[in-house]
């Protein structure tokens, strides 16, 4: 039973959420989960407030709490599934998603992640269910990658075809969102900490200033799935960050694209010439290459900060006024005990998270009339 009083002081938790402001959220929940050790619900909201705010360790705490006093509450199986990933602790991870989904069928969340994380380790437990036995069978349909060969469409059907029927096969429908596949290493960019700060204030962080990219676009959606091979497996990149992708951002041209992230110059034009030769051994002549710096949103709101010279102090510099804006923010999203989020660095090969995201990607196709894509 919660309290009136409890009622009240969870609105404005709520209210703080919304605003971003985590810090202040924590001086609510703290108290009302210390007064009502016995509440699961209370238990698992402080839980979640310092896991918006990186305290992982504390959170976890909360989140067992929770569970201990209510074992049917999917919410903190999938809270306790996010901890467990921060804590690159994948198995328990796998396990409390699944527990989430097997309470709440509904949490689509929980699903996600669970798709999401088989594509950064290989399962001990767990091998017969859907998600990870579907996962499973689609790493054994290899591709026969080769840098200096061309592509042929015929391989590239067929590799979907095989890897669509497994899906379709042993899944239900899934509605599952993404239009983008990532390749990550374990480096954080912290992206989302960075556009909270760009939309607040309209000003570019100071990260950003050193996050350069290779912008690959390529006209049909079939080359797209050509450039994710070629990105799965180009080594001179494998330690940078890269995706291939969808182009669905309103105001923003082009469609189908790969980019690589990268923290200098000089790493920028090593992997741009690199890339260049395999693209066009892969795929032939039908492709753009590029550079540029930094997020298309920032270079919308300040044209010049996308130009890249070969004289850094030719390019837009950061504003150091704007470093008080910065520290507002951090002071509602971190605080003392704040860790540094981890990223689960993606293994190589064709998982399927994959494979439901190019299923998206034939359906954007067909409705964009790109009739090449037809399997």
């Amino acid at each position: 039973m919660v309290s009136q009083e409890s009622i009240v002081n969870i609105e404005k938790i709520r209210s703080l959420e919304l605003r971003g402001d985590y810090r202040k959220a924590l001086e609510i929940s703290q108290e009302i989960a210390e007064k009502n050790k016995n509440n699961f619900f209370l238990q698992n909201l402080n839980g979640y407030i310092l896991y918006k705010l990186n305290n992982f360790k504390l959170s976890k705490k909360y989140l067992i709490n929770s569970i201990k006093l209510n074992k049917n509450f999917a919410t903190s199986y999938y809270l306790l599934g996010l901890v467990n990933r921060q804590h690159n602790e994948m198995e328990d991870a796998l396990e409390n998603f699944i527990k989430a989904i097997s309470i709440n069928p509904n949490l689509k969340d929980a699903h996600y992640n669970i798709i999401q994380i088989l594509s950064s380790f290989d399962p001990k437990r767990n091998l017969k269910h859907p998600y990870v036995y579907t996962n499973l069978n689609i790493e054994k349909i290899k591709f026969k990658y080769n840098e200096n060969k061309f592509i042929e469409i015929s391989e590239v059907k067929n590799f979907l075809k095989k890897t669509i029927d497994i899906v379709d096969k042993n899944l239900n429908k899934i509605d599952y969102p993404y239009m983008q596949i990532y390749r990550h290493n374990s480096l954080n960019l912290n992206c989302d900490r960075h556009f909270k700060i760009f939309n607040t204030y309209s000003i570019i962080p100071e990260f950003c200033f050193d996050c350069f990219k290779i912008v690959v676009e390529v006209e049909k959606m079939l080359d797209l799935v050509k450039l994710y091979f070629i990105f799965d497996n180009f080594y001179v990149g494998l330690k940078n960050n890269r995706k291939v992708m969808v182009e669905q951002r309103p105001g923003v041209s082009g469609k189908y694209k790969g980019l690589i992230y990268t923290k200098n110059l000089k790493e920028l034009n090593e992997i741009e010439k690199n890339l260049q030769k395999i693209v066009k051994n892969n795929i032939g002549d039908n492709f753009s290459i590029s550079t540029k710096r930094g997020c298309t949103e920032f270079s919308q709101k300040f044209p010049d900060y996308k130009e890249i010279k070969r004289d850094k102090n030719k390019m837009m510099l950061f504003n150091n006024d704007w470093k008080e804006k910065e520290k507002i923010i951090d002071g509602k999203i971190y605080n003392e005990t704040s860790e540094e989020s981890y990223i689960n660095k993606f293994l190589s090969g064709s998982k399927l998270n994959d494979i439901l995201v190019i299923k998206n990607w034939l359906k954007f196709a067909k409705k964009n009339k790109d009739y090449s894509a037809e399997l």
